[in-house]
Formats: C-alpha cells, structure tokens, sequence
C-alpha cells in the first residue's frame, strides 16, 4: 500500500501541534499585572514618539496629555478583563488561547481608544466607520507587536526550562540506571537462524532502523561503532525491556544514559548524543513519555 504524503495537511497538523502546547503568560496574577501595565507603557510611548494617528499636531504639553489618556484608558481596559473577566473565559492555559486572548484584548483597547475619540474628545463622528476604523488601526499595531512577543517569550521559557533542569534530571537518571545496569549486557537476536549480537549496556548509544535491519550504534573503546542485525525495532521493544532503552522516534531507540542534551523548541526537539553529538529527532508522539523520563 503506497501512503501518500501530503506537505500541506503535515504544516497544517504541526501548526495545531504547537498552538496546543502548554503556555501559563495569563495564568499568574503577577504575568497579568506586568502585562497590562507594558502594554499600556507600550502604548504610550508608540502615540507619544511617532506622533502617529496625529498626535504630532499637538505641541509637547497637549501630546503628553492626550497619549496618557489613551494610555490610561488602555490600562484600565487591560486590568478590567485581566482580573476580572478573564478566569471566566480562559479555561486552558495553550499558546492558541494565549493569541485569543491578547487578541480580545486588543479589541477591547480599540473599543476604549473609540469611545475617546468620538464621545469624550469628539475629534470624530461616532460612527461604525469610525469604530472600524479604530479596530483596524490598532489591529494593525496588534499583529507587528503582540505575536512576535509572544513567541519570542514562549521560546524563552523553553530554553529556561532545558537549561534550569535538564543537565539535572540527566545526569540523575543516568546515575540511577547506571545503578541497575552496571557490567549488565544485552543480547539483540537476528531473524537469521542463530544470529544475534551481545553488548554491554553501558557501551551501547542508540539503534536505528534501516529497512529490515536495525543498526546498532555502539562505544567500543575510544572508537564509535556500528553493527546491522536483521530485525525490526518493534520486535527489538517487545524482547528487551530496559529501563535505559526508549523509544524517540519511529526509526531511533536512544539509550538515555547517552543523551547529554535536549535542544529544540516547539517547532522540534533533538536528543544530542555524548562523545559524538549525534542529534537524534525526538517526535511528538514520544515527547511526553521520553520527558517524564527526564522529569520534565
């Protein structure tokens, strides 16, 4: 049976992917407070220094004024739907309800900046036009500032976390099955009649398939070597069960006391292999069970 691949419907999948990671910005009450009040400095200092929207007519007293109050109305917008508005909203903390929410509030902050305009200064009609208007000016801010932001901070907390506790757990878990696995071998049988490949735990890097094959990728004294054995991996899972052995990836079985590094960000994720800095794939489908084993 011939799969068809299809390049479109995979962007589609992984773009999903990442919107349903995990991501607390609205989550904590002091992320909330910090985030208004940015947003709001933000919001000033782009009216008062670009002179945007024709501020710049105005002479520098009145400027300073009229941008505060905007700025003003924009925190006070921010903090209403912040603290009270949005636990009643936000059920899951994701990066995709993280792009809604902020959205939302860019709408609000667009509705204050229209009742401003046309109600309290009457610079305007008060209008749909106007309103639109207003909508579209500050989505336009909305969609330079607020995606960028978010990601470059979501990609932050990423590595922050690797960093924090990743060279930790690591060097935890292979401390604690180098305690059960010490001077232990394993045996990898071939589907050949009495084929089979016997191995130290402690020697062995990784197993990749290659069609009918598995290669094995092993430390043998200063030297990296590598051996094919005719089986498959899932043959390999179902007759040896080690601790030290998991799966990463359709085609990789790491041994995680050779893993000396995670990188990567939601977009992907490699496991680098220590002595020779192979990069491994990590796929989504084995992400959480290989990051409950480091504790992640």
């Amino acid at each position: 049976m011939r799969i068809e691949f299809n390049p479109i419907k995979e962007v589609i999948t992984q773009v999903i992917l990442l919107f349903n990671q995990p991501y607390d910005l609205f989550e904590s009450k002091k992320h909330r407070l910090i985030f208004s009040f940015g947003i709001s400095g933000f919001v000033w200092f782009f009216l008062f220094t670009f002179g945007v929207f024709q501020f710049d007519y105005f002479p520098f007293p009145d400027r300073f004024y009229y941008t505060g109050i905007y700025s003003l109305a924009c925190l006070i917008s921010m903090l209403l739907n912040s603290f009270l508005l949005q636990d009643y909203v936000l059920k899951k903390n994701t990066l995709a309800s993280a792009f809604g929410w902020s959205l939302w509030i860019i709408c609000c902050i667009a509705l204050s900046n229209f009742l401003l305009t046309t109600l309290f200064f009457k610079w305007e009609e008060f209008s749909i036009y106007t309103l639109m208007k207003n909508q579209l000016y500050t989505m336009s801010v909305w969609l330079i500032v607020t995606p960028v932001v978010i990601l470059i901070h979501y990609n932050y907390i990423l590595k922050k976390t690797f960093r924090g506790i990743a060279g930790n757990n690591l060097k935890t878990n292979r401390l604690e099955t180098n305690r059960t696995s010490e001077k232990e071998r394993i045996t990898f049988f071939s589907k050949y009649k009495d084929g089979k490949f016997e191995i130290d735990i402690n020697q062995l890097l990784y197993m990749q398939s290659a069609d009918n094959y598995i290669d094995i990728w092993y430390k043998d004294d200063s030297s990296i070597q590598h051996k094919l054995i005719r089986n498959t991996l899932v043959s390999l899972e179902k007759s040896i069960t080690h601790p030290a052995l998991i799966r990463c990836h359709r085609s990789f079985i790491i041994n995680i006391n050779q893993v000396k590094s995670i990188k990567g960000n939601a977009g992907g994720y490699k496991l680098i292999i220590k002595d020779i800095n192979h990069k491994i794939p990590l796929s989504r489908k084995y992400k959480e069970p290989v990051f409950s084993v480091f504790k992640f």
